[in-house]
């Protein structure tokens, strides 16, 4: 089957406009190595009933495909594809709001600064993205960390109804009540400030990132639910130095809260603080993550514990700091985010990620590296290995490690859905057979983490 003939049996289903032929550097994606990927055919379905039309004639033509929403995907191939059919969400993107106000809702394709901007005009907003470009579709789908996280939970434990084109072609709407597995399984498959701090005071950010943690549990009585915290430390070849940055940022409206006194009172070489809105951060940072460079992301989990954190941050610079000025633009940067007891549901029962309140507080940890020549990947990939197993092993000894591996910055090799536990992995394989038989995600669509790697299109494993 040539480009020419799907081109135009998709034109003939969905008209023009909605089809085109790529050529190499039109696709935008956030990195180098998916924007590299040029397909056959990039589709704009504009409702589900068009998504579907478009998932049967890659079946019908055994088409491999991918399908894009915010292209934040972190690798290659994970909303991208070389030849075949690219389903681009893009024109999904309605927001709307429910006439109680109590609930919203938003197309696979939008954009989270979409989402805050229309919603920032009625005075509300909904726990989402924290980078104004991501897609609300994978960010949703992957668990979703949120500035609001502490207050509501992952993003995915908010959501009330998914519209689900399954791999048949068919579009149900999966609840609680109407798919109580699949529903189970897609929740998982402001006063803001930004403190940069030198080497100097990394171990006590880090040290205070680990108290404020441990400070949040519901029964505390420092407890602050409308607290957010996460750090990011990179090498900056400019300065020849390392940079922490605390992005810290508090739900209500006042200035300088309490629980932070600890971080604004540690020297810094940079601050700034003020009332603003989801919308105006999630675009500021988007504008500090530059897209088209190659990038490299892996995730673990490790418990809450200064010791650990310190001891990752050692690793981290020991890993790199041999080739951080030989690798071409190369930023490296590793990210420490909380997930605090409070963000996870008391049940198991409630999402596929095989977390609940007493595995916290954790911290993900992600690498998210950036560079720009292809020349240099195998050696990042090779480091990138070697922080990881020398963390797991690290962690492992300290009974520090945990097995979570969060899916939206996970690496392409990593098992993430093994992470989940036996019981989940089990569970989400019994819901792919229901729900897709066939293997029609798993053989088709070849870039993306599968739930079961070992998965055969009749449904064996």
């Amino acid at each position: 089957m040539t480009t020419e003939q799907v081109y135009s049996i998709l034109r003939d289903k969905l008209g023009e406009s909605k089809i085109v032929k790529p050529k190499a550097g039109e696709l935008k994606y956030f990195t180098a190595q998916s924007a590299a990927l040029v397909p056959a055919v990039q589709v704009f379905p504009e409702n589900a009933k068009e998504v579907s039309t478009v998932l049967q004639v890659a079946q019908d033509l055994q088409i491999p495909f991918a399908v894009k929403a915010g292209g934040h995907g972190v690798y290659s191939g994970a909303s991208s594809i070389e030849g075949g059919i690219l389903i681009d969400l893009s024109r999904i993107n309605a927001v709307e709001v429910a006439p109680d106000r109590t609930s919203v809702s938003i197309g696979a394709g939008a954009k989270w600064g979409d989402v805050y901007g229309k919603l920032d005009q009625m005075g509300i907003s909904v726990p989402g993205g924290r980078i104004s470009t991501v897609g609300v579709g994978g960010l949703t789908l992957g668990g979703g960390i949120s500035f609001a996280a502490s207050r509501y939970g992952l993003a995915c434990n908010n959501v009330k109804s998914y519209e689900v084109v399954l791999a048949d072609g068919k579009i149900v709407s999966v609840t609680h009540e109407t798919h109580p597995d699949l529903f189970w399984a897609l929740r998982g498959a402001g006063t803001n400030f930004g403190i940069q701090y030198l080497e100097d005071s990394e171990t006590r950010a880090i040290a205070l990132l680990d108290t404020f943690c441990k400070s949040q549990d519901p029964s505390s009585s420092s407890a602050d639910a409308d607290a957010e915290a996460f750090i990011i430390t990179a090498y900056v070849a400019p300065m020849a130095r390392f940079i922490t940055t605390a992005v810290l940022s508090h739900g209500k409206p006042e200035d300088d809260p309490p629980v932070f006194d600890g971080f604004t009172a540690l020297p810094s070489i940079a601050s700034s603080t003020k009332i603003r809105s989801i919308a105006n951060l999630s675009v500021e940072l988007n504008a500090n993550n530059p897209h088209g460079l190659r990038s490299k992301t892996l995730a673990l989990a490790v418990k809450s514990d200064v010791k650990i954190l310190t001891g990752v941050l050692e690793i981290y610079k020991e890993v790199i700091s041999p080739h951080q000025d030989t690798v071409i633009n190369f930023v490296p940067a590793i990210l420490l985010q909380p997930l605090l007891p409070r963000m996870l549901p008391a049940s198991g029962s409630e999402h596929a990620l095989g977390l609940t309140r007493e595995d916290g507080p954790l911290f993900v940890v992600s690498l998210l590296w950036s560079w720009t020549e292809p020349s240099d990947d195998a050696l990042i990939e090779s480091l990138a290995h070697d922080f990881a197993g020398r963390v797991t092993a690290t962690a492992t000894a300290q009974d520090k490690f945990h097995r979570y591996i969060y899916l939206n910055y996970a690496a392409g090799d990593q098992d993430v859905f093994a992470s989940y536990g036996k019981e989940n992995l089990e569970r989400l394989v019994q819901v792919s057979r229901e729900y897709d038989p066939n293997g029609v995600f798993s053989k088709l669509r070849p870039g993306y983490i599968k739930v079961a790697r070992g998965r055969q299109p009749n449904g064996d494993t």
